[in-house]
């Protein structure tokens, strides 16, 4: 005879599911929107679905106020175009996020490199050890190392170097760097810019920092 037990991560219908995760979580799952909750369940894993993105849409083990079952759909979908755009079309990717950064920090900062990359503009990241110091270190070692163009014609040539110029020389990782240790409202400007929905700023700067970090991985 078989002992009972009692599994903590039991089968759930669909209806089921939906209940547990407005009743439990949080999730805001309208009555109206039921119909289309039991389609993304059935089409997307719960897993994937809520628990993909649990780091930046909960807290203290509940959605963060606002968040929606039909958000989490639309940016799981956004997350995975990106991802797949990301694989075809790497250096297109790369060049649009350098300038979109360079964008944001020339018209805030301006194109002097002491003041763009002022570290009052930034901040560091303990948790993971990223350093802005650290990071500017390496952009300029590089460039010193192997004197790149456009960068090294700016040196001897020009009386500063804009953004625009200098981040074409700068490896992505570390253009990912200043991305994230750049204080708000500045890195909402970009995440807004490269996912052009305005609807939730704190959201749009989570999701696309998971879409970085995802491409970041596959480029390794």
């Amino acid at each position: 005879m078989g002992i009972y037990i009692k599994y903590d991560k039991p089968f759930l219908t669909y209806d089921e599911q939906i209940d547990r995760l407005k009743n439990k979580y949080n999730l805001i799952i309208e009555d109206t929107d039921k119909e289309f909750a039991r389609s993304a369940l059935s089409t997307i894993s719960y897993y994937d679905l809520v628990n993909g993105y649990q780091k930046f849409t909960m807290r203290d083990g509940i959605f963060k106020p606002g968040t929606t079952l039909r958000y989490l759909f639309h940016y799981y979908l956004f997350d995975k175009d990106i991802q797949n755009t990301m694989l075809k079309n790497s250096l297109l990717v790369e060049n649009i996020f350098k300038t979109k950064l360079s964008y944001v920090l020339s018209k805030n900062f301006g194109v002097n490199v002491y003041d763009y990359l002022n570290p009052k503009h930034f901040k560091n990241n303990n948790r993971r050890n990223i350093y802005f110091e650290k990071v500017k270190r390496e952009i300029f070692r590089r460039i010193h190392k192997f004197n790149p163009q456009p960068t090294q014609y700016y040196l001897e040539n020009h009386n500063h170097i804009p953004p625009w110029i200098l981040l074409r020389n700068v490896e992505f990782g570390n253009a990912i760097n200043l991305y994230r240790l750049l204080r708000s409202p500045y890195k909402d400007q970009l995440a807004n810019s490269l996912i052009q929905d305005n609807s939730n700023s704190k959201l749009n700067i989570d999701f696309f920092f998971i879409s970085i970090k995802s491409y970041s991985k596959l480029q390794k």
